[in-house]
C-alpha cells in the first residue's frame, strides 16, 4: 500500500499536463489508405457512367463567364493538392439548391445556388477542395468496399480484385443492380473529417484562406441553419456543421500561411453577375439531389426515396424535437395522431450498425445487410429511422420515414419511433428527431 500511495503520489503531477499536451487527430494520414477493392481505373469507368446519366437529367450551365471561371478555380485547386495530375471534370447545374457533389474518379457538380450563397472566393473554393479531397481520398469506393464485406460476397469481390476488365462492373452486378449498389456509397464520420482537413491543407497550399470554408459552414448555422442543412443534404451529412467548425479551427491554428497567391476577386464577382443576369431555374427544376435520387446514388430523402405529400413547413417550427439512439426498439415520442393527420419528420445524425466494424449511416440506413429475423421491414435499409402508431395494445405496421418524410397517419394514436435492425442493442450514435405535426 505505501508503494501504491507513492507510486500515486509521483505520477499525479504529470496528468494535467499530459492532458494539455494531448492533440486534435490528425485526419490528414493515411489519406486513400485502407480497404478497397476499386482500382483508380475503376473509379474513372464509374463516375464516367454516372456522370453521362446525371447530364442528361441536368441543366447544366456552360456560361462562358461561369464554366470556364470553375474549371480554372479546380485547375488552381488541384495543382496545389495531395494529386496535381489529377484529372477532373467539373459541371455548374442551374439549379437554387445549395449543393456541391463528387463521383469517384473525379466528376465534380457545383449548383448555381451554392455560388449564390458564397460571399467569397474563398468560400466557393473551400467547398470545391472538400469535394476534390473526397475524390483524392478514394471515400465512395471504400465505403462500397465495405457494403461488399457487409453483404458477404466478398468472396467473389475478392476474386474479382484481379482482372483486367470489366472488374467494377462484375462487382456491382453481384451486389444486385449498380443503382443499388450506388445507394451505398455515402460518407462516414471520418471521411467527412478527412475531407474538411484535406480541404483546408489544399487552399493554403493553393493561396486560398482556409478559413472561407469555417465561414462557408457557419453560414449554415443561426436562424437559417434547418433550412441550409437540409438542402446541403450531400455536403454536410456528416457530421453536423459545428461539429466540423471545431475540428476545421483547431486545424487552422497549426496551419502554415496561405501561399502567396491573388484571389481573383473580380472573376469570382463577374461570375456571380453572370448568374445573376441569368433565367432563373424554372419552377419544375431537377435539382441534383432528385437526379442523384434517380439513379440510386443520393443520401438524401426518405428511407422509401419519396415524400408521399408536400411538405407543411420548416424544420424550426416543428413542435417536438427528441434523440433516438441507435440501440432503440420503439420509443414513444409524446405525439398523438388523428387517423389521416398529416406529419413531417426530419432526422439528422448518425450510428454504427455494427459494432466490429466502423460502417456508419444516417437515417436512411445502410442497403443490403440482410433480412434478419427480428428486422421490423425486411426490404427496408438497416438502420433506418422507422415510425409507428400505436393505439392502445394494438401496434400499427411499422413504415419508413428516413432522413425527411412527410405521411398521413394510417390510424389514431401514439406516435413511435424504431430503428430498422434485427439486433439494435450493438447500435451506436443516435439520431436527432423534428416532428411538425399539421
Amino acid at each position: 500500500m505505501r508503494l501504491f500511495a507513492a507510486l500515486l503520489v509521483c505520477l499525479l503531477p504529470f496528468a494535467p499536463a499530459t492532458a494539455q499536451e494531448r492533440k486534435p487527430r490528425d485526419y490528414t494520414q493515411k489519406v486513400g489508405g485502407g480497404l478497397n477493392f476499386f482500382s483508380e481505373k475503376d473509379e474513372f469507368a464509374i463516375g464516367q457512367r454516372y456522370s453521362n446519366e446525371l447530364n442528361r437529367r441536368l441543366a447544366l450551365i456552360g456560361d462562358a463567364g461561369v464554366q470556364p471561371y470553375v474549371e480554372a478555380l479546380g485547375a488552381r485547386l488541384i495543382a496545389a493538392s495531395r494529386k496535381p495530375d489529377m484529372t477532373a471534370r467539373f459541371f455548374v447545374v442551374n439549379t437554387r439548391e445549395v449543393n456541391a457533389f463528387a463521383l469517384p474518379g473525379g466528376f465534380i457538380y457545383v449548383n448555381r445556388g451554392l455560388i449564390d450563397l458564397a460571399d467569397t472566393e474563398d468560400q466557393l473554393a473551400g467547398v470545391m477542395a472538400h469535394e476534390l479531397a473526397h475524390v483524392i481520398g478514394r471515400h465512395g469506393t471504400k465505403q462500397m468496399s465495405k457494403q461488399l464485406l457487409l453483404m458477404g460476397i466478398v468472396g467473389g469481390a475478392s476474386a474479382l480484385a484481379g482482372a483486367k476488365s470489366d472488374k467494377w462492373g462484375s462487382i456491382i452486378a453481384t451486389a444486385g443492380g449498380v443503382g443499388m449498389m450506388f445507394a451505398t456509397m455515402k460518407y462516414s464520420r471520418n471521411d467527412e473529417h478527412q475531407a474538411d482537413a484535406l480541404a483546408a491543407e489544399n487552399l493554403a497550399r493553393a493561396g486560398y484562406a482556409p478559413q472561407g470554408l469555417v465561414e462557408f459552414f457557419e453560414r449554415m448555422d443561426g436562424s437559417k441553419a434547418g433550412r441550409l442543412e437540409r438542402t446541403m443534404a450531400l455536403l454536410s451529412t456528416h457530421p453536423p456543421a459545428s461539429e466540423r467548425v471545431k475540428n476545421l479551427r483547431l486545424q487552422l491554428a497549426a496551419l502554415p500561411p496561405p501561399a502567396p497567391n491573388a484571389v481573383d476577386r473580380e472573376r469570382f464577382a463577374l461570375c456571380k453577375h453572370t448568374l445573376n443576369a441569368m433565367a432563373p431555374p424554372p419552377a419544375r427544376e431537377v435539382t441534383l439531389s432528385n437526379a442523384l435520387a434517380a439513379i440510386g446514388i443520393a443520401e438524401g430523402g426518405s428511407a422509401t426515396g419519396q415524400r408521399t405529400l408536400p411538405p407543411l413547413g420548416t424544420r424550426e417550427q416543428a413542435q417536438r424535437v427528441l434523440d433516438v439512439p441507435g440501440k432503440t426498439v420503439w420509443l414513444d415520442t409524446g405525439v398523438t395522431l388523428r387517423q389521416g393527420q398529416r406529419f413531417e419528420v426530419w432526422a439528422d445524425g448518425e450510428i454504427q450498425i455494427r459494432k466490429d466494424t466502423d460502417l456508419a449511416c444516417d437515417a436512411n440506413g445502410v442497403f443490403g445487410t440482410g433480412k434478419g429475423f427480428f428486422k421490423p421491414i425486411s426490404k427496408v435499409n438497416t438502420g433506418a429511422l422507422l415510425g409507428r402508431i400505436d393505439s392502445g395494445s394494438q401496434s400499427g405496421a411499422p413504415f419508413p420515414l428516413g432522413t425527411h418524410s412527410v405521411l398521413a397517419a394510417p390510424a389514431a394514436g401514439q406516435l413511435r419511433l424504431g430503428i430498422n435492425d434485427d439486433n439494435n442493442f450493438d447500435n451506436r450514435g443516435g439520431f436527432r428527431v423534428w416532428i411538425l405535426t399539421e
